[in-house]
């Protein structure tokens, strides 16, 4: 019995997790990328829909500590914003600072 509990428990984490992000519905067009002061990135975007119940539509935020990441992804942005490219934005499906959709990742496509 306890086996079957534990085995149980770890299909219901495992599901859990793979479900925890997902990548935008829509290619989105980026409108603005704002940094600041600190390592945030806000991204505002066209094109977009609701991801989570509560999140404000096409407006992201990515947050990372690893100032690497930071560079990379605001690399990215520019580049697509500046090519006319679309992105798909792979978001953690929790709303994170001013209820925006958080940000895992970034990939650019072509339309």
């Amino acid at each position: 019995m306890r086996k079957r509990f534990t085995a149980f428990i770890l299909l219901f984490l495992v599901a859990s997790v793979s479900h925890a992000a997902t990548w935008s519905l829509n290619g989105l067009t980026i409108k603005e990328i704002i940094t600041g002061v600190s390592s945030d990135i806000v991204v505002k975007t066209e094109g977009g829909a609701e991801q989570k119940n509560g999140c404000v539509v096409d407006h992201w935020v990515f947050s990372d500590t690893d100032e690497n990441k930071v560079n990379r992804v605001y690399s990215m942005l520019l580049a697509a914003q500046s090519s006319g490219k679309q992105i798909k934005i792979y978001n953690t499906e929790e709303c994170a600072q001013w209820s925006y959709h958080g940000i895992y990742s970034v990939k650019t496509f072509d339309q």
